[in-house]
């Protein structure tokens, strides 16, 4: 709780799996929705998912690996350097 509580702010809507460590997020005042991955992979009411947020780690992690080794220290410059691509490109791509 602590990372979650120090980088988003409550009453934000956080979609998660059924994970226990995140069993408490509505009463730090977050809004959780869930899936249970045992039964779907998507939500087949509220259509919540993880799918994009699993996806995105997976492509961070293997470019964390193209980079050779990268420490525990190293991971949030990565990680901004990662995302600062991706944003990049989703704004040109949106922009032609």
């Amino acid at each position: 709780m602590p990372i979650i509580n120090r980088y988003i702010l409550p009453g934000t809507c956080i979609w998660s799996d059924e994970w226990v460590a995140y069993k408490h997020l509505k009463q730090h005042g977050y809004i959780r929705e869930t899936v249970n991955h045992s039964e779907h992979y998507v939500n087949p009411v509220t259509t919540v998912h993880t799918n994009n947020i699993e996806a995105r780690w997976a492509a961070c992690t293997a470019t964390f690996k193209r980079q050779n080794v990268v420490t525990r220290s190293q991971i949030p410059t990565y990680s901004d350097q990662y995302n600062n691509v991706e944003i990049q490109a989703s704004v040109v791509e949106h922009l032609q």
